[in-house]
């Protein structure tokens, strides 16, 4: 189990370190990795680093085995190529990662794009979550920003707001772009109005001081509506 290998110590963490090929035997383990090794009748395990790009973490690639022998000349060759593998596998999955992220995010201020928040909101009613409402929140005095400033500092300025709104919300909150300088927020645990209602001050309040961009401080206002979601009654 994952759970026994510890990553900062045991065969793993010293091939991780070094980017050498270790074997070890059961007493070299940890007690958390030996105990569990021994009642499967494991006697040792050949650690062989797995080579990935510098902004990914290190990984090994282990092979348990039933003696204390060390890998010979062909057993070597085939766990080098075993361990080319799987950094192939490690640099797609990484990939397929980067590519979902972008698919459901926004690429200015990386909230969750409108895609993403449909879907999350359609998977909330469809598994039946209790308290839900929807906020939808738009920028008052945006436009100005942009025409009399450019879109780069507009931009900024989006960058900010979606920086401040996150950090306003509760755990379990979600929030995301929709528009040019619309956002949405679902909101959970909300049973009815009262309960939105400081949620709603939290995000006011958030954005109520000026944003500084490029040595300009902006004001700009937000008005923001909540929707209720509740059961259908039958």
């Amino acid at each position: 189990p994952r759970a026994c290998a510890p990553a900062d110590s045991g065969p793993w963490h010293r091939a991780a370190l070094t980017a050498s090929p270790v074997t070890a035997t059961l007493g070299d383990l940890p007690p958390r990795a030996r105990i569990p090794a021994e009642e499967a009748g494991l006697a040792g395990v050949w650690c062989v680093p797995v080579h990935v790009t510098d902004h990914l973490p290190p990984a090994v690639l282990s092979v348990w085995r039933t003696d204390t022998s060390p890998p010979l000349l062909g057993h070597q060759m085939g766990l080098e190529l075993q361990a080319r593998y799987v950094q192939l596998a490690i640099q797609k999955w990484i990939e397929h990662q980067r590519l979902v992220h972008i698919a459901g995010h926004d690429g200015l201020t990386g909230v969750a794009n409108r895609a993403n928040f449909r879907e999350r909101l359609a998977e909330a009613i469809a598994i039946g979550e209790a308290d839900l409402a929807v906020a939808f929140c738009d920028l008052d005095a945006f436009k100005p920003i942009n025409d009399t400033h450019g879109h780069h500092v507009g931009d900024q300025v989006l960058v900010q707001v979606a920086d401040r709104l996150r950090s306003s919300l509760r755990v379990g909150d979600d929030l995301a772009r929709i528009g040019g300088d619309e956002f949405t927020v679902l909101m959970r645990s909300v049973p009815d109005a009262d309960a939105a209602r400081p949620l709603a001050e939290r995000m006011l309040a958030a954005t109520a001081d000026p944003f500084v961009v490029d040595g300009f401080e902006l004001r700009i206002g937000l008005s923001i509506g909540i929707a209720l979601i509740t059961p259908d009654v039958t």
